[in-house]
C-alpha cells in the first residue's frame, strides 16, 4: 500500500512546511514506506533548494498540468478527489496537516475498497452536525441529501482500493466536486459524503485512531470522553490546519509561527524533529503519559479557558524546566550558568551542613527510608522548592545514584524527570551491577537516562547525546601569551603529561601545563578561561577508558583555537579538521610545527552551535520549552 500526500503550494504559504512535517513523521515510524507525492504544475516549479527536500522522503512524484487560470485551492480539491485516477496500485491519502504517530499497518475486509473516519468522531444526527448551520445550507443549495441517518466521513485520510469500485467512486465524486465548485462551495467533504449516499453507502468507516481529529475536543469540551482515548491510541492525529491560529493553540503543530520558523531557517532543526515525531506528546500541559482511563484531562481546557488554565495548571512552572545541579561541582556550575534561556530556571542543591543530619541522612538512606532521608538531606529552602515543582525537571549529574531515591521524594509534581550523566557511572560506583539496578529502579520512578558516554550508553541502556559547554564571549585584542595550555588533575598521568610538556618546549614552544593534585592546588573556572583564551593551542590528554570527549575540545572549538590531543575518536567528530586539531599517535609530535603553522579552518557555524548549552538544551530530547515554540 502506498502512502499519498497531495502538495499544492507556492513561497508565500505553510503548505509545504506542514506536508514536509507530516511525511518526515510518516518516515520516523514507517521508514520502508512507499510514499507519493501529487503536485499541480506551478508547485512543481518551486520545488528547488529547501522546498526539494521532500523528496528525499518520497518514492514516487508525478505532476499534473492544469488551465493556469485555475486557482491553488481549486487544484488541490481537483487533484483530491481524481486522485485514484491518476495514480496505480491501492493508497492510503494523508492530509499535509497531520503528525503520523505510530506505524502504520491497515487491515481491512477484502471487499473495502474505500474506508475513511467519520468526521469529528460523530455520526450525522449528533448534536455538532445538526447545529452545523452552513454545512446544512450548503447541502441545501447543491440539492444533496439531508439525510441524518449516515455517517458523515473525513476526508483527511482516506483508502482507496484499485479497483472498479473505486475508481468508480472517484469518478462520481470528482463530478460533484466540480458541480460544487460552479455554485462557489470548494470544500471537498461535502460531495465525497454525497456521493457515498448516492452510491448506496460503499465508504467503509477506519477506526477513528487512523484520524484523531483532536481539534474538536478542544473546540467542543463535551467531546473530550470520546476523543482522547483514540488520542491515547492515534496512529494519525490530523490537526486541521484551516483553522490555524484561531486561539491560543495548545499545540505546535496547530501554530502558524511553528511553519513559519521551519521555513525561515529552511530546515527541520532537532526540536522541531522531537515535536514533529512525539505529537502526542507536546500538547500544552498534557502529562508524560496519555492515560485512556483519565476521564477528563484538564489540559484540554487549555485553549477556550486560558486563565483557568494557567490558575489550575500553573502554566508558569508547567511549561518551564527547572535544571538541578550541585553546587559543589564547579564545572557543572559554571556550565550552567551560561543558560540564558527564559524559561529555564536554575535550581542549586544545598545540604544541611551538620553531622546530625548527614548521619541521619546515611542510616535512612540504608533503611531506604526516602522520605526521611530527603528531610535531612537538604536545607528547608531546598526542600520547599523541589516539592513545588510540576513542570519537567533535568538533573545535570548532581549526585550519586544512590541519591536520586531520595531526590525524587521533592519531586511528586514534576511532570518529566531527566537525569544527565556529564561523567561515566564508575565514578558512582565500581560494581557494575549495582549501577544496572539502580538504574532499573529509578526508571521505574519514571526517570530517563541520558548519558555522553558511549560505553555507559550500551552497557545500561541509557541515551546517548552530545556533550556541551559553555560559549564564553571573547576579550577584544586578546594577546597570545603561550602556544600550548593545559589543565587537569593528575589522575595517574603526571609522567605522560610532563614528557609532553618537556616535548613541547625542546621545539621550542611556550606552555603553560597546570597539574592539580586536589581542591587547593585549582585556579579559578575564570581563570582556565582567560588561560584559554590567551593560548594559541589546548592541550587534551585523556584516560585510556573515556570514550566521550572532554570539555577541552569545546573550549578550543568555541575560542577558535587549535587542539593537541591524544584522543583518536575526534576524527569521528563532526567539527574535527586535521588543520585545528592535532592527534598524537604513537607517542609521536611529528609534523606539529607545521600544524601551528597552518592558519585555523573556520567550522559551520551550526556545528558549533548545537554544543552551546543553550541550543543543547532546546535540542535534548523530550524537553520542551516555550521558547521553542511550545
Amino acid at each position: 500500500m502506498k502512502f499519498l500526500y497531495i502538495l499544492v503550494s507556492n513561497d508565500s504559504d505553510i503548505f509545504y512546511e506542514q506536508t514536509l512535517a507530516s511525511v518526515h513523521s510518516l518516515k520516523h515510524y514507517n521508514p520502508e514506506a512507499f510514499v507519493t507525492l501529487l503536485v499541480d504544475d506551478k508547485t512543481d516549479k518551486t520545488l528547488f533548494g529547501f522546498r526539494a527536500e521532500i523528496k528525499k522522503f518520497i518514492q514516487e512524484y508525478k505532476v499534473v498540468p492544469f488551465d493556469e487560470k485555475i486557482s491553488n485551492k481549486e487544484r488541490s480539491r481537483r487533484l483530491k478527489t481524481n486522485m485514484r485516477n491518476l495514480l496505480e496500485g491501492d493508497f492510503l491519502y494523508i492530509d499535509g496537516d497531520t503528525a503520523i504517530t505510530d506505524k502504520l499497518e491497515l487491515s481491512l475486509d477484502e471487499d473495502a475498497d474505500i474506508a475513511a473516519v467519520s468526521d469529528l468522531h460523530a455520526r450525522e444526527n449528533d448534536s455538532y452536525h445538526v447545529r452545523h448551520k452552513k454545512n446544512n445550507a450548503d447541502k441545501k443549495t447543491l440539492g444533496f441529501t439531508l439525510s441524518l441517518k449516515d455517517l458523515f466521513f473525513n476526508g483527511g485520510v482516506i483508502y482507496a482500493k484499485d479497483s472498479p469500485k473505486a475508481h468508480a467512486f472517484f469518478d462520481k465524486w470528482h463530478e460533484l466536486y466540480l458541480f460544487c465548485a460552479s455554485r462557489g462551495i470548494y470544500t471537498d467533504q461535502i460531495s465525497l459524503n454525497e456521493t457515498n449516499h448516492l452510491l448506496g453507502l460503499p465508504i467503509r468507516e477506519l477506526p477513528g485512531t487512523w484520524n484523531c481529529q483532536v481539534r474538536e475536543a478542544y473546540n467542543h469540551l463535551y467531546r473530550v470522553k470520546t476523543i482522547y482515548p483514540l488520542l491515547c491510541q492515534a496512529k494519525i492525529v490530523h490537526f486541521f490546519g484551516s483553522g490555524i491560529d484561531g486561539k491560543r493553540e495548545p499545540h505546535p503543530l496547530m501554530r502558524k509561527d511553528f511553519f513559519e520558523s521551519i521555513k525561515r531557517n529552511e530546515k527541520i532543526d532537532e526540536r522541531s524533529r522531537q515535536i514533529i515525531c512525539n505529537a502526542k506528546m507536546e500538547f500544552a500541559f498534557a502529562p508524560e503519559t496519555l492515560d485512556a482511563k483519565m476521564r477528563f484531562p484538564l489540559f484540554f481546557i487549555y485553549r477556550q479557558f486560558p486563565r483557568m488554565a494557567e490558575l489550575l495548571l500553573k502554566e508558569k512552572k508547567t511549561l518551564s524546566l527547572a535544571v538541578i545541579y550541585n553546587s559543589k561541582f564547579k564545572a557543572s556550575e559554571f556550565v550552567i550558568q551560561g543558560i540564558t534561556l527564559p524559561d529555564v530556571e536554575k535550581i542549586p542543591l544545598h545540604f544541611q551542613n551538620n553531622r546530625l543530619s548527614y548521619a541521619l541522612y546515611g542510616l535512612f538512606l540504608h533503611l531506604h527510608i526516602f522520605s526521611l532521608a530527603f528531610f535531612f538531606r537538604y536545607s528547608r529552602k531546598t526542600r520547599k522548592k523541589l516539592k513545588s515543582l510540576c513542570g519537567d525537571v533535568f538533573c545535570w549529574d548532581c549526585c550519586s545514584l544512590q541519591e536520586y531515591p531520595v531526590l525524587n521524594k521533592g519531586l511528586h509534581s514534576a511532570r518529566r524527570k531527566k537525569v544527565f550523566f556529564w561523567n561515566p557511572l564508575s565514578r558512582w560506583h565500581s560494581f557494575p551491577h549495582f549501577i544496572q539496578k539502580q538504574v532499573d529502579f529509578l526508571k521505574n520512578q519514571n526517570f530517563n537516562f541520558y548519558t555522553i558516554e558511549a560505553k555507559d550508553a550500551q552497557a545500561y541502556s541509557l541515551e546517548l547525546v552530545k556533550n556541551v559547554n559553555r560559549k564564553c564571549d571573547e576579550p577584544e585584542n586578546v594577546s597570545i601569551r603561550q602556544d600550548f595550555y593545559f589543565i587537569g588533575k593528575e589522575k595517574k598521568r603526571k609522567e605522560t603529561i610532563s614528557l609532553l610538556e618537556r616535548a613541547l618546549q625542546k621545539r621550542g614552544f611556550r606552555t603553560l601545563f597546570y597539574l592539580v593534585k586536589d581542591k587547593c592546588d585549582a585556579i579559578s573556572l575564570d581563570e582556565n578561561v582567560r588561560h584559554s583564551q590567551e593560548s594559541a593551542c589546548i592541550v587534551d590528554i585523556v584516560d585510556e577508558n573515556q570514550s566521550a570527549f572532554t570539555l577541552r575540545p569545546f573550549d578550543a572549538l568555541f575560542l577558535k583555537r587549535k587542539l593537541l590531543t591524544n584522543s583518536w575518536q575526534i576524527e569521528q567528530a563532526d567539527f574535527y579538521h586535521p588543520s585545528n586539531i592535532y592527534i598524537i599517535k604513537n607517542n609521536s609530535l611529528d609534523g606539529v610545527e607545521d600544524f601551528m603553522k597552518e592558519p585555523y579552518r573556520e567550522i559551520d557555524p551550526q556545528i558549533i552551535a548545537q554544543y552551546e548549552v543553550n541550543q543543547w538544551l532546546q535540542n535534548f530530547p523530550g524537553v520542551s520549552l516555550i521558547s521553542t515554540g511550545r
